[in-house]
């Protein structure tokens, strides 16, 4: 094994991993950027005299070899560091006798033959006039090799035959798997007249000859095929322009299903195949480009079409063959300047984008925009009485799209229901300049449209009577856009099906106010991240506390499925590291922390829980104002499942549904009313610190794992869990909010089972089961007097007595046959609710009537006798409660008679 591990070393260049790793070098000849902290000075250094095959990170103390780097940059395990090496370098692990390695697929096998002889390839690739150092690139980068595999069976001619072939090595973006090998045969002929094939996965995996080039650009050329993103990189070189990147779709089938998150905050140039009009006048490249156009401003992307109205050729590679890289690149620069893209304002073969009727056509041919401004154009004499063009500006931003939305109702979206009241807005995105490549979108009902003075929120309007002429044509295009969309960031509903939904797939009209996520892309990497998370919140704290809070907020996006989801009490003692577990815990999940301040209006408790099953923080409830917090129960109330609310002249709803972790050192005290709606956790012994370099947690690949399952398959995992808890819970099977509280901690039993799964944890593995049963029988037990509305009265009154302040009869006595406490329920309440300081404390009790009261106390087997007529400072007093002294004291009331006076 040493031996092997050598090996890998020696055929690791230190500074291409560094590369591969993604990391910043501003000096070619200096050190690289920490990857784990703002590094205005490079502290990291790689190779050299003093480290010729390692690194050290000044800034830290880290350092090592090859395998140590990429466990450094990725927070991977050492096995997992090796397996990724492996991968990207395409190095076989060793046949071990005992445990025999796994096979090669017939991708990486194909991919091993193909990159041992390149040069054929890059023969082939330069008659395609590919510059040179662009090929060499690409090969050093693996991403083409050389294939000459031919058929045993098929003769030359025949389909299927093979031949010699450039191939195209397939990666995922991250973190960089190979998934397929495209081939493109230097002689069809041979292969019956075939140009290409491919082995391996086609749907939703694009080609880059490089993949940090693309995370690291601000400009993505998006073409058909590799030969045409090597081109656009031939243009790149000619330039010397830096920050540009090509990927190519394979096919335009794939516009339609590649990911497109990678290319958010980047500015993508549209540059398919310009393909002649069929039969039917379709033009396949033309129109997966609108397909793409259309998904990319879907998500705020900045998109162009490139102008291919007077091109002779069909692609990219045709064009850099007969114009040389030089003029590609200018093509590159010359986008379509008209108003709505994709919809041309001359008369042009083939099919339209969008129908414009004459009288429309015939003003559209007057507006023409750049990346960011509107003009008004048109043709004007000049001195002489000839006609010269004149450009006006019109606004200053541009219309990138208006389409028209259907967004889901609140019982749709958390329930899975036919929506039988969806509500219809009006999406516009715009480009502006203080903006850049990420589109500004703000959503509206249809009377705001043709309100010039809100249009005046992108940007300035110069034209007015032309700009609304414009709006008037853009209404013919609202359909290109038009989706059905869900408000609401999380695991929900759409369409009758599980789907994750991120702040960019969102509409609100007030997002800041609606959605404390409304611009959240949840934190994402490769799956294997997820067990040394998890392990690292296992040993943190005693009694795996922490990861126990992990697993509740990951299992809070399970609300979709089981319509509840508890609150979580975290209760710690100062200085037990309370607030540094829960920053943590939001940088690993990227949950946001309110602060006690942020918190003291109804208002804001409200929008801090809207429209989202992603846990939030509430930092301190217990030390606000007794007002404040019996505001902030009604809405932990209501969002143990769901609740609407409509605000405002606009009707602006409000959809409160977000589980709730409530810090503080008790909080079991102010919010008694929602104990049953509340798992618990309380930190006591702290283990070793959390790793500063510990990766974030995939919670984008959890929530996809999540929408893959069958919800019957979920519930029916929560209905075992159920069962589970119901046999080892402690409660008196009479106890209804025991049985409640059990529903709770099955809750998140599913989420542990299902995270294991999802992780590939060994079963056992970590014995998260005993402790959570621990804490639920705690909690339980604990909580017996808590849980009881009736206790909470009682309490209170027992207090007024001692303090004289109780005006109503009362006194010991006995009762059949034991030492009884006589009071009238009527009395109690009464007294709570009109005493001025008692006010608040009513106001948080949830039950009112004193029937209710007096119920409970039956029920919990308080009352000796319900009608009694003692006689009390000499008066005989009827309908008394006589309530057994020794039940309450299992209750922790204790009445006492007041000091004389």
């Amino acid at each position: 094994m040493s031996g092997d591990l050598d090996e890998l070393k020696r055929q690791v260049d230190i500074h291409d991993l560094a590369e591969r790793l993604g990391l910043e070098r501003p000096d070619p000849r200096g050190n690289y950027r920490s990857p784990h902290h703002a590094d205005r000075s490079p502290s990291l250094q790689v190779g050299g005299r003093k480290y010729p095959d390692g690194f050290y990170d000044h800034s830290s103390g880290s350092g090592g070899d090859c395998i140590d780097l990429v466990k450094y940059v990725l927070g991977l395990g050492t096995a997992d560091a090796i397996r990724w090496l492996r991968d990207q370098y395409g190095i076989p692990a060793p046949q071990s006798a005992l445990e025999p390695s796994r096979p090669a697929t017939l991708v990486e096998h194909i991919a091993a033959q193909s990159l041992q002889d390149t040069a054929p390839a890059a023969a082939y690739l330069q008659t395609r006039g590919i510059l040179p150092s662009v090929i060499a690139r690409a090969i050093a980068a693996k991403a083409v090799g050389f294939n000459h595999w031919t058929s045993p069976s098929k003769p030359p001619g025949s389909y299927g035959h093979g031949g010699p072939a450039t191939a195209f090595l397939v990666r995922t973006f991250n973190p960089g798997s190979l998934v397929a090998v495209d081939l493109r045969y230097h002689d069809p002929a041979l292969n019956g007249g075939q140009k290409t094939s491919g082995q391996g996965e086609k749907k939703g995996h694009p080609w880059t000859s490089y993949l940090k080039s693309v995370q690291r650009a601000h400009t993505v050329v998006m073409v058909e095929s590799p030969i045409n993103a090597l081109s656009a990189e031939s243009a790149f070189e000619a330039r010397e322009w830096q920050g540009w990147a090509a990927v190519a779709l394979r096919g335009i089938n794939n516009a339609e299903s590649i990911d497109i998150r990678p290319y958010q905050g980047k500015r993508v140039i549209l540059c398919l195949d310009n393909d002649a009009p069929d039969a039917k006048g379709h033009r396949p490249g033309l129109e997966a480009a609108w397909t793409l156009h259309t998904r990319l401003t879907a998500q705020r992307i900045a998109a162009h079409f490139v102008d291919q109205a007077e091109w002779d050729c069909n692609d990219l590679n045709d064009f850099l063959q007969k114009a040389g890289p030089e003029e590609t690149a200018k093509a590159l620069e010359k986008l379509q300047m008209w108003a709505i893209p994709g919809v041309s304002g001359r008369v042009e073969p083939g099919k339209k984008r969008v129908f414009l009727p004459p009288n429309d056509f015939a003003a559209y041919g007057f507006f023409r925009v750049r990346e960011d401004f509107t003009s008004w154009f048109s043709q004007e004499p000049d001195a002489s009485g000839e006609s010269k063009p004149t450009w006006k500006d019109l606004a200053g931003f541009r219309v990138a799209d208006i389409a028209r939305i259907n967004i889901a109702s609140a019982e749709a979206t958390l329930n899975g229901t036919q929506d039988h009241k969806p509500t219809e807005r009006f999406a516009v995105s715009a480009q502006t300049p203080y903006h850049q490549n990420e589109l500004l979108r703000l959503v509206v009902p249809y009377n705001q449209i043709n309100n010039l003075e809100w249009w005046k929120n992108f940007g300035p309007v110069w034209m007015s009577p032309q700009f609304m002429r414009l709006l008037n044509v853009w209404g013919r295009a609202k359909s290109l856009g038009e989706r059905d969309a869900v408000n609401f960031v999380g695991l929900c509903w759409r369409n009758g099906q599980l789907h994750v939904n991120e702040g960019a797939d969102t509409y609100f009209s007030d997002p800041k106010q609606q959605c404390p996520y409304h611009n959240l892309t949840f934190p994402s990497g490769p799956v294997l991240d997820a067990v040394p998370v998890i392990r690292a919140y296992a040993a943190t704290f005693q009694d795996h506390a922490a990861l126990l809070i992990l697993v509740w907020a990951l299992g809070a996006h399970l609300k979709a499925v089981l319509s509840y989801w508890p609150h979580l009490a975290l209760e710690a003692d100062k200085g037990k590291g309370k607030t540094t577990l829960c920053t943590r815990l939001a940088t690993s999940l990227g949950c946001t922390i309110f602060g006690g301040d942020m918190l003291d209006t109804a208002f804001r408790q409200m929008t801090s829980v809207s429209h989202t099953s992603h846990p939030v923080f509430w930092e301190e409830i217990s030390t606000r104002k007794q007002d404040s917090i019996n505001r902030a129960v009604s809405v932990l109330q209501e969002c143990y499942k769901h609740s609407l609310l409509t605000r405002t002249s606009d009707m602006t709803e409000f959809l409160k549904c977000a589980p709730v972790l409530l810090m503080g050192e008790t909080v079991e005290e102010p919010t008694k009313s929602v104990i049953g709606k509340c798992v618990r956790v309380t930190l006591e012994k702290q283990g070793p610190m959390l790793p500063l370099d510990l990766p974030v947690f995939p919670v984008r690949q959890w929530l996809e794992y999540l929408a893959a399952l069958e919800p019957k398959a979920i519930r029916r995992l929560h209905e075992q869990a159920l069962l589970f808890c119901q046999a080892r819970c402690s409660a008196d099977h009479n106890d209804d909010s025991a049985k409640r509280m059990v529903e709770n901690y099955a809750g998140v039993l599913t989420a542990w089972r299902l995270l294991q799964d999802f992780a590939g944890l060994t079963l056992g593995e970590i014995p998260l089961e005993g402790v959570l049963l621990k804490a639920m029988n705690g909690h339980i037990a604990g909580t017996v007097a808590s849980r009881q509305p009736w206790v909470w009265v009682v309490e209170v009154v027992l207090k007024e007595i001692i303090s004289h302040a109780y005006p109503f009869p009362y006194r010991f006595g006995e009762a059949k046959g034991e030492e009884v406490f006589f009071l009238r329920a009527s009395d109690m309440v009464h007294h709570l609710k009109t005493k001025p300081g008692l006010r608040a404390i009513w106001d948080g009790i949830p039950v009112k009537g004193h029937q209710a009261i007096k119920r409970q106390m039956k029920n919990a087997g308080v009352v000796v006798d319900d009608d009694c007529f003692p006689t009390i400072e000499g008066h005989r007093t009827a309908h008394m409660l006589a309530l057994s002294v020794a039940k309450l004291a299992e209750y922790g009331l204790y009445p006492e008679a007041p000091a004389t006076k």
